[in-house]
């Protein structure tokens, strides 16, 4: 059976598999309704599927913890509401595309080799409820628009980062916050000790 025959189908969730397969390029071609796709937990090599990135109707896309060693796509949909990529071998800089993403919820980046700034159009992502950013390879100042996520419940931080960490993250009320050492100074109230 061919996969892209189904085109009502809603979730493909092939999570915990072991897969050790590449995805094809149009895998995803005739799945138009599609919105959430799982992946996580095989062993897939290679690159992300690009094709994945910038179909239109996906909104969820689960890749933790394959072996994807690419950068991310410079392309995305802006339909995108969570992205979980963590747990990979990913390169590179963040695209500028991902600024781009003013619904999304969830942002799991953590765990790669991702490197270079984060851009202060973070601060556009008002959406988001978490970001998760440590153990990666991110340099420059940690910027100070990230107060403007007051929905964030969840945030992980580089050790790579600069700066500081704007005293307003902790009136957010986070469920889960931490800083990778050396890491940004944090002098709020909600700042314990970084994580080695």
């Amino acid at each position: 059976m061919e996969f892209s025959a189904l085109t009502e189908l809603k979730e493909l969730r092939l999570s915990n598999n072991y897969f050790d397969v590449f995805v094809n390029s149009d895998f995803w071609e005739g799945m138009t309704n599609l919105k959430t796709v799982s992946l996580s937990y095989n062993l897939i090599p290679r690159q992300l599927p690009k094709s994945l990135f910038n179909h239109p109707s996906i909104e969820d896309i689960r890749c933790r913890s394959n072996q994807f060693t690419n950068s991310l796509p410079e392309e995305m949909s802006t339909s995108l509401k969570h992205l979980d990529v963590g747990g990979n071998v990913l390169t590179g800089t963040l695209p500028s595309s991902i600024y781009n993403l003013t619904d999304i919820e969830y942002l799991r980046l953590d765990t790669n080799e991702l490197g270079g700034n984060l851009s202060s159009a973070i601060g556009s992502l008002t959406s988001l409820t978490t970001l998760l950013l440590r153990d990666n390879n991110f340099t420059g100042g940690f910027p100070e628009e990230i107060k403007n996520l007051v929905d964030l419940e969840r945030l992980t931080i580089d050790g790579g980062f600069t700066g500081n960490v704007p005293e307003e993250v902790c009136d957010f009320g986070l469920l889960t916050f931490s800083i990778d050492c050396p890491g940004p100074q944090c002098n709020g109230s909600c700042c314990d000790d970084c994580y080695e």
